[in-house]
């Protein structure tokens, strides 16, 4: 956890003293009073992400992480590693989701609601028992 305040003040005062002249956030580190160590789940938590490759990678761990929450919810989503639900997403019960389906900013599912394959929300409602897509 960073003070917002002091996160914003130190990321402007880092420096890229180093061979690649890369700018690296732990820098910050040395600009704090305090530090304290803070325990993750899993080691891949602390990774840096210096790629495409090593971005999509962390993108698609954090949509698993969700999905994953949702299914042991009682959502029923037919394929986990082809629908995409942003955070915010919260789904009644009975909910089924089909592959391709994607929920994404603050969107409220309704109970036994479905989200198909064509359905793209954004910051939207479904009712109860409706059928998106």
């Amino acid at each position: 956890m960073v003070r917002r305040d002091f996160l914003f003040e130190a990321v402007r005062n880092i420096k890229p003293n180093n061979k690649k002249g890369e700018y690296y956030l732990t820098d910050i580190l040395a600009m704090a009073e305090t530090v304290v160590a803070s325990p993750t789940l899993e080691a891949c938590e602390a990774n840096g992400i210096n790629s495409q490759l090593q971005l999509a990678e962390a993108a698609a761990l954090m949509q698993r992480r969700i999905n994953l929450a949702h299914l042991e919810a009682g959502v029923c989503i037919h394929d986990p590693l082809n629908a995409y639900i942003g955070p915010q997403v919260s789904f009644g019960p009975d909910v089924t989701v089909w592959p391709g389906a994607q929920a994404y900013g603050r969107c409220i599912i309704g109970a036994g609601a479905t989200l198909g394959p064509d359905c793209r929300l954004r910051d939207k409602d479904v009712a109860a028992g409706q059928v998106c897509g």
